[in-house]
């Protein structure tokens, strides 16, 4: 299997484990702590495999994948610079010299 297909498949597991996961417990005393501990284990994950898992919830309609993704990526953002950002996305810097140098001289309104 191509390494390619095999991110992908991984990725689906995750889905389909919390999926059965969340079905498993519903209902349960303990399943508020259990469930807690379970979604912060999958969503414990590398930027690119947030990525997908953020996707994956949103195209697939799982709320709960799609949602704490969301909030992982809100945490890995919370106060950065842009810098850091780009940093931690792997985003590349599409800013001209000239723009750069606007943003330079306006550093004060971005703050």
């Amino acid at each position: 299997m191509a390494a390619a297909e095999e991110k992908k498949k991984k990725k689906m597991i995750k889905i389909i484990e919390y999926c059965t996961k969340h079905a498993a417990v519903e209902g349960r005393s303990t399943a508020a702590a259990e469930l807690k501990r379970f979604d912060e284990e999958l969503i414990d994950v590398d930027t690119d495999t947030l990525y997908h898992l953020l996707m994956a919830g949103n195209l697939m309609g799982v709320e709960g994948v799609l949602e704490l993704a969301v909030q992982r990526t809100a945490e890995l953002i919370r106060g950065k610079s842009p810098e850091e950002i780009r940093d931690t996305f792997k985003i590349a810097n599409d800013f001209t010299p000239e723009e750069e140098e606007i943003i330079k001289e306006n550093a004060w309104a971005l703050q």
